[in-house]
Order: structure tokens, then C-alpha cells, then sequence
């Protein structure tokens, strides 16, 4: 009983206290007059503290302040030297009856700062975790059995970046893709896809901001039973199918304040496993233009590419386009997409005597959530049909994906 007696006690005692140290608190007022965001380094700090009580002490800083007796509000004058970026200054307050300590931040923008405001962070990493559902898994055509099935998908791209001059920069970057199918019978159907490389970024010129990237894909495919062929870099549990070398030049035009061309011209040395027929190279020129009104951002796209190997049976031309709509509908936005691509042998096979022509349209839709500034939610639905003169090349799927995306 005295146990209980006691803590009950020490608890009155204790909410005392802190009720009364709420209300000292809260008569002690301190706030700035000077703007948060400055851009020259010397300034003066205005600060303005008003109490229901005399005030006995003043520091900033850590700094005691002189200050006149008998008054319950002063205007405080205090001279500072700032450096880049954030600077704070703590207010500590004391009067007859309590005392408190307040935070005042200024922010000087100089243009180290607003440099690397504008660049963010040098390192970022982009993940996206997918959960994907297709009807028609084998792309088989319409007069054969189709199977559905469901697969994990996991793609990770990280980016480094280092400065070189005021308005230069160059990225390491990465991309790993991987996929997992919930049914083990695909398995043999999993694709492990790599990409590194490095980027340079001019990002003032005559054009606009310019880029040239080098890098190195590999792709591997999950082996079943294992095999004596090469193994991926990665994983020893696939093999090899590809590798590829990378050399893309990119430039960006704006033109007013809503709108943008684009254009970029990429280079790729194809290297197939086990098949020097299907080795070669590419060469794609692509033409972008964006454009935004009432807040509805539209973009079109063309590329065009010619693909030359050491068979020429398998020489094709290949032209793409594309239309996106981005239509902002707060919380969410909107997206749609439609894609149209056409792929043309450059001779004829013998085999068959044709010129093997194949064309695909998908038109896709979907909206995208930001729970955070950091992670977003994407839902999209996806009709693809593929039409071609090879009967074995004609298929339709849909495909409907979940995706959370994380940035880092």
C-alpha cells in the first residue's frame, strides 16, 4: 500500500513539473524577422523575443548577448558570416519564471549550394520490386493452347556521380534485371540482364545538354539441366546468351518553356553465344519531341535501326514510334502509351523464299501513386499484338504489372 502510495506521489509530482515547464515554455515567444534564404554571405540576423516575464538572459549561439533591464520584449540585431548551405542558430532565452531554447535556420544560397541543390545527391539508387501477370506466357497464336502465368520481377539501378567542372559531370551507372516465375515449369524462361557503364554530362552547349555513354550489356538465361556453356558473370546458374558493347551520343533542345526535342544516335558490337552467324552490329537513330499544355505532358517518338551480322539472312531494318500521354489527375497521375514497331528482313531466305516482315502494336494504360517523395506505386495493363507474313511470329497477350518503386 505505501508502494502504491509513493508512486502515485512521484507521479503527481512528475506531471506537476512538466505541465509547469509547458507553461513557462509557452510564455517565451522568439521568432525571426530576416528572410530563411539569402544570397550574400554578411547579413544581419533580426529576432524579435517577447515574454509575459522579465528577461534575464539572452544567448545565440552559445554567445551571451547584452541586454536592458526590465523588458519583456527585445529586438535583437545579430551580425553574422554565413557558410554554404544551412547554417542554424540556437535562441536560449531566460527569464524570472522559465527559459527555453528555439532553432532559427537561414539557408545561403550560394552557388556551390545551389549547384548541388539542382543535382541532388551524388549517389542514387533506383529499385523496382514487379509483380507481373500474363495470359499467354509462350506467345503462342490464337489457334493454339494459351498458358497464363505469374512472375516476380527485380530491377536495381544505381548511379554515381562525379563532378568535373561547373557544368560537367560523369555517371557510373548499373542496371541488374532479374525475374523469378511463380510456376518452377518456366523456369528455363528466367532471364538475368546486366548492364554497366560509364556517362558523360555536358549540361550547357549550343544544342542544349549533351551526353555520350559507353557501356557493356550482358544477358544470361536460366540453364536447365546446367550445361557446359559459358556461364554468366553473375551467376554461374545461367548461362551466357549475349554480350554487347554500348556507345550512345544524346543531346536534348528546349525550346520555350514547355517543350523539348531530342535525339540521340547509338552504336551496338552484338556478341551471340555460340553463334557467330548472329554476331554483328547496330546502328539506331532516335528523334523525340515533348510537349506539355494545361499540365497534359505529350511525347512522340522515332527510331530508326539497321542491324548487320555475319549472316546476312538475318539483316534486318527496323523502324519504331511511340506516343505517351502523362495527364496529372492529383493524388495520381494517369498514363497512357501506345507503340508500334516494324521489322523487315533486308533479303530474302532461300528456305522459305520470303522476306520475313513482323509487326507489333501494344497500347498500354496506367496510373502511378506517390506515398512518399521516395516511393511510388504503379499499376498498368498492357494489349500486345504481333502480326507477321511467319505464321510462328503471330501471337496476342495481355499483361497486367504491379510495381513499387523505391529512390534512393
Amino acid at each position: 500500500m505505501v508502494k502504491i502510495f509513493c508512486f502515485v506521489l512521484l507521479f503527481y509530482l512528475c506531471s506537476q513539473n512538466i505541465a509547469v515547464t509547458k507553461e513557462q515554455q509557452a510564455e517565451i515567444l522568439v521568432f525571426s524577422l530576416s528572410p530563411k534564404k539569402v544570397r550574400k554571405p554578411k547579413g544581419i540576423l533580426k529576432i524579435r523575443v517577447s515574454t509575459f516575464s522579465e528577461i534575464e538572459e539572452i544567448k545565440i549561439k552559445n554567445n551571451p548577448l547584452k541586454i536592458p533591464k526590465n523588458r519583456t520584449v527585445i529586438l535583437l540585431n545579430y551580425p553574422y558570416n554565413l557558410l554554404s548551405g544551412e547554417n542554424v542558430f540556437d535562441v536560449y532565452v531566460k527569464t524570472t519564471v522559465g527559459e527555453t531554447t528555439e532553432t532559427i535556420n537561414i539557408i545561403y544560397e550560394s552557388q556551390e549550394y545551389l549547384k548541388k541543390s539542382k543535382l541532388g545527391d551524388p549517389f542514387q539508387l533506383i529499385s523496382i520490386f514487379g509483380l507481373t501477370r500474363s495470359d499467354n506466357i509462350n506467345k503462342v497464336s490464337d489457334d493454339n493452347t494459351k498458358t497464363g502465368t505469374q512472375a516476380n520481377s527485380y530491377i536495381f539501378a544505381p548511379t554515381y556521380r562525379f563532378d568535373l567542372l561547373n557544368d560537367s559531370s560523369v555517371f557510373l551507372k548499373g542496371i541488374l534485371l532479374a525475374d523469378q516465375y511463380q510456376d518452377k515449369s518456366f523456369e528455363a524462361k528466367q532471364i538475368l540482364f546486366k548492364q554497366v557503364g560509364l556517362e558523360w554530362n555536358q549540361r550547357q552547349s549550343w544544342i542544349g545538354p549533351i551526353n555520350f555513354f559507353m557501356g557493356v550489356n550482358e544477358v544470361g538465361i536460366r540453364d536447365i539441366p546446367d550445361s557446359n556453356t559459358p556461364r554468366d558473370s553473375l551467376s554461374k546458374r545461367y548461362k551466357r546468351v549475349s554480350k554487347d558493347q554500348i556507345y550512345k551520343l544524346q543531346a536534348k533542345y528546349k525550346q520555350g518553356k514547355d517543350t523539348n526535342w531530342s535525339w540521340y544516335f547509338e552504336r551496338k558490337n552484338k556478341s551471340v553465344e555460340g553463334s557467330i552467324d548472329n554476331s554483328g552490329f547496330s546502328h539506331a537513330l532516335f528523334g523525340g519531341y515533348q510537349t506539355s499544355m494545361m499540365a497534359i505532358k505529350t511525347s512522340f517518338g522515332l527510331t530508326l535501326e539497321d542491324v548487320n551480322l555475319k549472316s546476312n539472312l538475318d539483316d534486318t531494318q527496323i523502324i519504331k514510334n511511340n506516343i505517351k500521354v502523362d495527364v496529372p489527375l492529383p493524388p495520381v497521375k494517369f498514363v497512357a502509351g501506345l507503340n508500334y514497331s516494324m521489322m523487315e528482313n533486308k533479303i530474302e531466305n532461300p528456305k522459305s523464299d520470303i522476306r520475313k516482315k513482323i509487326q507489333n502494336q501494344s497500347l498500354s494504360l496506367g496510373l502511378n501513386y506517390p506515398l512518399t517523395t521516395w516511393c511510388l506505386i504503379g499499376v498498368n495493363q498492357k494489349h500486345e499484338i504481333q502480326s507477321s507474313n511467319a505464321a510462328d511470329n503471330q501471337y496476342k497477350v495481355n499483361t497486367t504489372q504491379f510495381q513499387v518503386i523505391l529512390i534512393y
